[in-house]
């Protein structure tokens, strides 16, 4: 690495320098991985490609067969239909639809469920407080079984809820036996988490209605506490009462005793009872509100019960041509039995083995899904593989050859063309084929227009290959894709694709950061993405920092904000030759400031001259001006602090420890982190 400390206010000069220079920092840049999740202050944040894979202006073009540039950070639901789409199959609205909504049209949570029914239950007189399960101890499962536990669903509550409107409708709030009903279902809901009481008995001279309910809410006891056999002879009963209203809804849930008591013990009579009741459901016409159930609870006890075959059966059901009607279920299913990585199927295997990237933090488990993947890629040669094989290559591997030429054959009109052709960019980068893949890159670049994730994620690879500075700069520009906001529960907003509408409505007080940033209302708004600032930060000298601010690549709004760091920061090193130069810049977009930014730069150029001839009073005079500059900048801006800073910022990472040894803590946050520095992550995109 070149020595790029530069002394304030002299430029080494010279061409030679500078190839130097440049070249040096392109090595660099290899070792820049793309953008990671920002940390810091929470925001609005520019973004130049989608980390889910999500498009802010048609989500659906994706299930169109246009995937971009496949990445781990992908949501399963998306790398199953990218799976499927390589393969040649296809999507409705109505399905991708399905696989955009919350899964499987989730209720609310248990948390809001059981706050309307406590909150219900408040209106009926004389009931005594609600006592709070969460102080008891809650009713634990073995691992294996906590998937099927159906103990404190929402819809206990709910259902719960749902009888006491209609209790208080018939009788009353102030009914005592409406008390008793609901001291009842009280005692009832406390077994769904551990074995309490069960209710009171009812006097001979109850109500019917009030019995029948407590003959229910004694088997749904039962049923939360697990004790599947009991609950299943007392909701028999109940179905055998004609008098009951309760006498249907038993009935069905005779079945989910047998399936549920299947799934605990898993004996051949036991499941073969559950699969009897299962079809004596789908059967009895008299149950007809309740036959859609039968094939759900099919589904569960298959789940449960003969996992590998079930998958199996799922995955036929997901890759066939006419998809099941209960997609986004299947899937959910398919997706359970398969995110261990038990692979009994070719698709879970291929969503675990890339999943796996992002996911595990151990680097056995990465291993083994390379493995796998080039394995199965090996035997099938079929696109999907090739991909996840080529995601998991590393530039040196034995593979890499073979999977680079495999890429080549693929077609620009594939739907994996894009990810096969940025994957096999990054190798041949790293294999030092640089012009090759410079060669490649521009042809990609300067050929058919390019969906703005896959073009900025084609620039990444192309400014690490930049051979002089205007090539940096060109490359380092990006089109901003969307707006990105963390998720807001009062607006749903996520992301706002750009430009900007003028009727755009903000979240918070977002609006007042982003208007004045005009830009942002008009097309393409182009910014630097984190690699090409951190390569500026951490890497470049301050001189040639200098010259990107003055390019006339820059638009208004990039030349605006890299004229103002860099001016910021040759101020603080004193280096006033660069100060100067860059001060009609900085004016420029802020009249209020320009004459403080060309008087301060005015003063810095005298003061150093002055110093220079070695007068006393002129470096009083500088310290002067750095006390009145000092409230209105970081903390970093004293002296002694700011040469500390330039070691970092000029001198790149091999200067951080002697900056530390200024007491500089602060740059702890400015030094590149491991993600951005390791060579071993660039492969992940997005990761």
């Amino acid at each position: 690495m070149m020595d790029c400390r530069v002394k304030p206010g002299n430029d080494p000069g010279g061409s030679s320098w500078t190839q130097y220079a440049f070249v040096t920092l392109a090595v660099v840049l290899w070792g820049f991985a793309p953008p990671a999740w920002a940390t810091g202050p929470l925001g609005p944040e520019i973004r130049f490609f989608s980390r889910s894979g999500q498009d802010p202006v048609d989500d659906l073009v994706f299930f169109r067969g246009q995937l971009g540039i496949l990445r781990p950070t992908f949501t399963d639901n998306r790398l199953y239909a990218a799976y499927r789409i390589m393969l040649g199959g296809r999507f409705s609205e109505a399905q991708a639809r399905q696989l955009l909504a919350r899964c499987c049209d989730a209720p609310e949570t248990l948390s809001d469920a059981e706050t309307s029914w406590n909150d219900l239950r408040k209106r009926v007189a004389g009931v005594p407080p609600a006592q709070d399960p969460r102080y008891g101890g809650y009713r634990r499962r073995p691992e294996n079984m906590q998937l099927f536990d159906v103990s404190c669903f929402p819809n206990a509550y709910r259902n719960s809820a749902a009888t006491l409107r209609a209790r208080i409708a018939e009788h009353g709030a102030n009914s005592q036996l409406v008390r008793d009903w609901v001291i009842g279902q009280d005692a009832v809901l406390l077994n769904c988490y551990e074995d309490s009481p069960l209710p009171e008995a009812l006097p001979r001279n109850a109500p019917a209605w009030l019995k029948a309910d407590l003959a229910y809410q004694i088997a749904a006891a039962y049923f939360y506490r697990l004790d599947y056999a009991r609950a299943g002879q007392l909701f028999a009963a109940i179905g055998r009462d004609a008098s009951s209203p309760w006498q249907k809804t038993a009935r069905y849930l005779v079945a989910r005793c047998a399936v549920h008591a299947a799934i605990e013990d898993k004996t051949p009579k036991l499941i073969a009872d559950a699969q009897q009741a299962i079809d004596a459901l789908a059967s009895d016409p008299q149950l007809a509100d309740y036959r859609a159930e039968a094939p759900k609870l099919a589904s569960l006890l298959a789940f449960a019960t003969r996992p590998q075959e079930r998958a199996r059966e799922l995955e036929r059901a997901l890759l066939a041509p006419e998809l099941p009607a209960a997609l986004p279920f299947e899937l959910r299913d398919f997706l359970l039995l398969e995110r261990t990585g038990a692979r009994n199927t070719d698709l879970g295997a291929w969503i675990y083995d890339i999943d796996v990237l992002t996911t595990s933090g151990r680097e056995q488990d990465v291993a083994a899904a390379k493995s796998d993947a080039l394995r199965r890629w090996r035997e099938q040669r079929n696109l999907p593989w090739l991909v996840a094989a080529l995601m998991h290559l590393f530039p040196g591997d034995e593979d890499v050859a073979a999977a680079i030429a495999a890429s080549r054959t693929i077609e620009a009109g594939s739907p994996a063309y894009y990810t096969l052709a940025w994957h096999r960019l990054r190798l041949l980068i790293g294999e030092n084929k640089q012009e090759e893949a410079r060669a490649e890159l521009d042809q990609i670049l300067d050929g058919r227009p390019l969906p703005e994730g896959v073009e900025n994620l084609m620039r990444y690879h192309r400014m690490k290959l930049a051979r002089d500075l205007d090539e940096f700069v060109r490359f380092a520009l990006r089109r901003g894709e969307f707006v990105m906001y963390l998720p807001d529960p009062r607006t749903k907003l996520g992301a706002t694709a750009l430009p900007l509408k003028s009727t755009t409505s903000f979240p918070y007080d977002f609006g007042a950061m982003l208007k004045w940033r005009t830009e942002l209302f008009q097309p393409n708004p182009r910014y630097f993405d984190t690699d090409g600032t951190a390569a500026m930060s951490f890497v470049m000298p301050l001189p040639l920092m200098a010259r990107v601010a003055q390019s006339d690549r820059l638009p208004p709004n990039m030349q605006r904000d890299v004229a103002l760091a860099v001016w910021t920061r040759a101020v603080l090193l004193d280096d006033t030759e660069t100060a100067t130069a860059l001060a009609p810049i900085v004016a420029r977009p802020f009249p209020a400031i320009r004459r403080g930014v060309e008087s301060l730069s005015g003063r810095r150029y005298a003061a150093a001259e002055e110093n220079r001839s070695g007068a006393v009073a002129a470096a009083a005079a500088r310290r002067k001006s750095l006390v009145r500059l000092r409230p209105r900048l970081p903390l970093h801006a004293r002296p002694d602090r700011a040469r500390c800073h330039a070691l970092v910022v000029a001198g790149g990472r091999r200067q951080s420890r002697r900056a530390r040894r200024c007491g500089h803590h602060a740059l702890r946050r400015l030094r590149p982190s491991p993600a951005i520095c390791s060579a071993g992550l660039p492969h992940v995109a997005g990761s």
